[in-house]
C-alpha cells in the first residue's frame, strides 16, 4: 500500500472515499447542461441576427421572391428585350460608270436610308469583272462587319441592283425579316430571297445575314463562277449570278439556310421596291418615265405592303412546318423512311423551296401533323 501511495496512485478504497456525493454529481451535470444550452442559444441568435441583416441589405424584389418563375439570379447579366425594329441592317448596291440612274430614285433611296438609320454601301468601281463582282463585294462587307464588336455588327444586309426602283421609302426592312423573338428557329437562316414564276432565283433584291454561314455560301458561289466562261455580256452576268447562287443553295447542306418569300413583296408599286422588266441592257439605261412607273406615288398614304398580318402568318407557317418536321423525325418519319415518308418529303420540299405559298404549305403541314398525332 505504501508503494502504491509513493507512486501517486490512489487505491480503490481511497478513490471511493474522495468521490462526490450523488446530489453533487447531479448539480454538476445540470450546470454543464445549462452551459451547453446557453452556448447553443448564443450561436442560434448570432446566426439569425446576421442572416436578417444581410437579408435587409439586399434589394429584394418582393414579387420575384413570391413567384420563382419570374425570379432572375443576381449573377446573370441583365439583357434588355429587343424589338423587331432593333435589328441592325445595312443596304448595299453596285453602280457602274457606264450606267445612268434617275436622280429622283436615288433621292428616294437616300430618304429610305435616313428614315430608318440604315448604313448604305455603294460600290462605284467594280472589284473584278463579271458576275463574281456581286458576291465578292458582299463577302467583303460581311467580313468587315464580323471584325467589329458583336454589339456593333450589322445583322443583315439587303442587296439590291441599282436598276431596281424605290417605290415606297416608308417601309422598314425589318418588316421582312424573321421574328427577333424566335432566334432558335431561324438561327441557321442565311439568305432571304424570291423566285420568279418559273421558280428561278431572283438576285436583284435579297437579304444576306452577316454570319459565317453566309460567307461559306458566297465562297462556294464564287468558286463555281470561276469555272463559268466570261463572254463579256453584262446581261448574262445577272443570269449567271442567279443560276450559280441557286445551284449552291440547292445543295443538301444549304437547304435550311434559305427562305423564299413572295416576289410581290419586292416587286410592285405598293411594295418597297419596284423591279421593271428590262428586255435588253439598253432598256436599263432609259430614264424612269420609260419604265411606266413614278417612284413614290403612294408616298402620301404610306401603305405597309405586305401588311403585318401577312408577314406574321408567313413566319408562323414556316416555324410550324419546321417544328412538325422535327417532331416527325423523332417519331422515325423522314423523307427517306417511315410510313409517312412521302408526306414528310412534300412538306420538306415545300418549306425549303416554296414557302411563299403559305396556304398550300399550311395545308400540307396540317395533314402531316394530324396523321402523326402531333400536338
Amino acid at each position: 500500500m505504501g508503494f502504491v501511495s509513493s507512486l501517486g496512485i490512489k487505491s480503490p478504497s481511497v478513490r471511493a472515499t474522495n468521490m462526490p456525493s450523488p446530489p453533487l454529481l447531479l448539480r454538476l451535470y445540470c450546470n454543464k447542461t445549462r452551459l451547453l444550452i446557453g452556448i447553443a442559444l448564443l450561436f442560434v441568435s448570432l446566426h439569425v441576427f446576421f442572416g436578417y441583416s444581410i437579408f435587409n441589405l439586399i434589394p429584394w424584389n418582393t414579387s420575384a421572391t413570391l413567384d420563382h418563375s419570374n425570379a432572375i439570379p443576381e449573377f446573370l447579366p441583365w439583357v434588355p428585350t429587343r424589338s423587331q425594329a432593333d435589328l441592325r441592317i445595312a443596304k448595299a448596291t453596285i453602280l457602274h460608270d457606264n450606267r445612268k440612274y434617275d436622280t429622283r430614285n436615288l433621292a428616294l433611296d437616300d430618304l429610305h436610308t435616313q428614315n430608318f438609320g440604315y448604313t448604305s454601301h455603294i460600290l462605284q468601281t467594280p472589284i473584278v469583272r463579271g458576275a463574281l463582282n456581286k458576291f465578292l463585294y458582299l463577302q467583303s462587307l460581311i467580313i468587315t462587319e464580323l471584325q467589329k464588336p458583336v454589339e456593333e455588327q450589322k445583322e443583315w444586309i439587303l442587296y439590291h441592283d441599282p436598276a431596281v426602283f424605290i417605290a415606297n421609302p416608308h417601309i422598314p426592312l425589318h418588316h421582312f425579316l424573321p421574328p427577333i423573338t424566335d432566334v432558335e428557329t431561324f438561327k441557321t437562316l442565311s439568305i432571304i430571297a424570291t423566285k420568279s414564276e418559273s421558280e428561278e432565283l431572283n438576285t436583284t433584291v435579297f437579304f444576306v445575314r452577316v454570319s459565317g454561314g453566309s460567307l461559306r455560301i458566297l465562297t462556294e458561289a464564287m468558286e463555281m463562277i470561276y469555272n463559268v466562261p466570261d463572254n463579256g455580256d453584262e446581261d448574262e452576268e445577272f443570269g449567271v449570278a442567279a443560276t450559280v447562287l441557286q445551284t449552291i443553295l440547292s445543295r443538301p447542306h444549304h437547304l435550311e439556310k434559305v427562305i423564299y418569300q413572295s416576289s410581290e413583296w419586292y416587286n410592285s408599286t405598293s411594295s418597297l421596291f419596284y423591279q421593271p422588266y428590262y428586255r435588253t441592257l439598253a432598256h436599263r439605261l432609259l430614264p424612269v418615265h420609260y419604265t411606266q412607273i413614278i417612284p413614290g406615288d403612294n408616298e402620301g398614304s404610306n401603305p405597309m405592303f405586305p401588311d403585318a398580318d401577312t408577314v406574321h402568318r408567313f413566319w408562323h407557317v414556316v416555324r410550324e412546318a419546321r417544328r412538325v418536321l422535327n417532331e416527325a423525325k423523332e417519331k422515325g418519319h423522314t423523307s427517306e423512311q417511315g410510313e409517312w415518308w412521302e408526306m414528310v418529303a412534300e412538306v420538306k420540299e415545300w418549306v425549303e423551296g416554296r414557302a411563299w405559298d403559305t396556304e398550300e404549305l399550311e395545308r400540307r403541314v396540317r395533314v402531316l401533323r394530324e396523321g402523326l398525332g402531333i400536338d
